[in-house]
């Protein structure tokens, strides 16, 4: 639930902008309390003794709120216990949420519980949040208070259709919405979540110049890629996105970025969708080294994006490598090779490197990345790039003695623009 909008609570005290957090007792007799700017409040420690995990006392927000407009809003309350809201004096939520698996999850994403209530613009109304905290409950406590007006998905969907239909381009900002991603727990899909889909789909439908910004910190599924004439992963660039977003849709600044993971066309073709604990706690990493673009390279499904892949402003050409040839267990390999900019402004092209084994290991990826470099070069320029492949590009690890090993064979070098797009190769031979 977002937090209500800026200025619109009031601690009932004070009279400040913010709520009025206290701490109660079981018999409801107060411990301590103080004005709070946020309806977001956590806490690791400093709390009295009758507070936590299995105690009997309680945390309470109280504020009073003023619409800016009439009608039906969201009211959300979140935190991991017994949650009690009310609303002018009357409970209008009153419900347990659930004890995360993890605990960082009590502060990422604590449970939450939802109403709707038609509130007037300009009339305050008074909310009191209580929070017993779970039983068994670890981590920090938390509690949130959020309220926000309840939107009309469909007239919002109508509108944003008509805005690009009658504009030169469209550019579609979607992501991660709050709390839908973060370390402590794990996400149930790679949709984007609600219907940001449908609203790229049918923006694309009316304009032909539709570009995507995709505002997250996750592989998603794209299932309009096909459809729109540019996308931008942005991931989650912080408080300065807007002005590096304006350059780079401009074309004051070039897109530099290199993807670091795959991104899928169909769930399903995720080389490990699900690892979850046996009734023991055991997690089996079953699928050894065949993660991310290796996955994908030994299964021979196609990503919708593979690992390394970024465009830019410019075009280049692969044009020679050397330094390939017979190479000592465990030394490093040196490797120079040209780029040519082919293309009609200056830019900057990331170089990427993987090694291909020798066959006949049963689990080995069919390649590795083993080092990237950049490459910058004006309109019709060549650049030079050396890159040093670390020894342990060539080695695996060998149980038995419990080191790494350099087996002999012919390896190859491949060097190109992602993991997919391989222009120049090179052969290596060791031992």
């Amino acid at each position: 639930m977002p937090a209500p909008p800026p200025g619109s609570l009031r601690d009932p005290v004070t009279g400040e902008p913010g709520v009025r957090q206290e701490f109660r007792d079981s018999g409801g007799a107060l411990l301590d309390g103080e004005h709070r700017e946020s309806s977001s409040l956590t806490w690791w420690d400093s709390v009295p003794a009758e507070i936590g995990w299995g105690k009997s006392g309680r945390i309470v927000l109280l504020a009073s709120f003023t619409a800016a407009q009439s009608g039906p809003h969201l009211i959300g309350a979140s935190g991991i216990g017994a949650l009690t809201v009310w609303l002018d004096g009357e409970i209008v939520i009153q419900e347990e949420t659930r004890v995360p698996d993890d605990p960082v999850e009590a502060m990422t994403r604590p449970g939450e519980v939802r109403t709707q209530a038609w509130l007037e613009a300009g009339t305050p109304v008074a909310f009191r949040v209580e929070l017993w905290p779970a039983a068994a409950g670890a981590g920090p406590l938390g509690v949130r208070l959020g309220i926000v007006p309840a939107a009309d998905e469909d007239a919002l969907l109508d509108e944003a259709v008509a805005a690009a239909a009658g504009s030169d381009a469209a550019v579609v900002v979607v992501g991660s919405a709050e709390l839908t991603e973060s370390e402590g727990f794990d996400r149930s899909t790679l949709a984007l979540p609600g219907r940001q889909d449908e609203l790229i789909a049918r923006i694309a439908a009316v304009s032909p110049r539709t570009i995507v910004v995709v505002n997250s910190g996750m592989p998603v599924l794209m299932p309009w890629a096909d459809a729109v004439q540019g996308i931008i992963y942005a991931w989650l660039p912080g408080q300065a996105m807007g002005e590096a977003l304006a350059d780079v849709l401009l074309g004051a600044a070039e897109p530099g970025g290199r993807l670091p993971v795959t991104l899928p066309a169909a769930e399903a073709d995720c080389p490990v969708l699900e690892a979850v604990p046996e009734a023991d706690g055991t997690l089996r990493y079953a699928e050894g080294l065949l993660i991310g673009y290796r996955g994908y390279d030994a299964s021979g499904v196609a990503p919708r994006y593979p690992f390394g892949h970024g465009l830019g402003y410019t075009t280049w050409a692969y044009e020679s490598l050397d330094g390939a040839g017979d190479l000592a267990a465990g030394r490093d390999l040196d490797l120079t090779f040209r780029v040519r900019n082919t293309g009609t402004r200056a830019g900057r092209e990331v170089v990427q490197a993987y090694v291909a084994a020798p066959p006949g290991e049963p689990g080995r990826p069919v390649r590795v990345l083993a080092a990237f470099g950049s490459a910058v070069a004006e309109p019709g320029g060549v650049a030079e790039v050396v890159l040093r492949l670390p020894a342990r590009a060539f080695a695996r690890w060998d149980e038995q003695p419990g080191g790494w090993a350099w087996p002999a064979g012919r390896y190859e070098v491949q060097v190109g623009r992602s993991a997919r797009d391989l222009r120049l190769t090179a052969q290596v031979q060791s031992g």
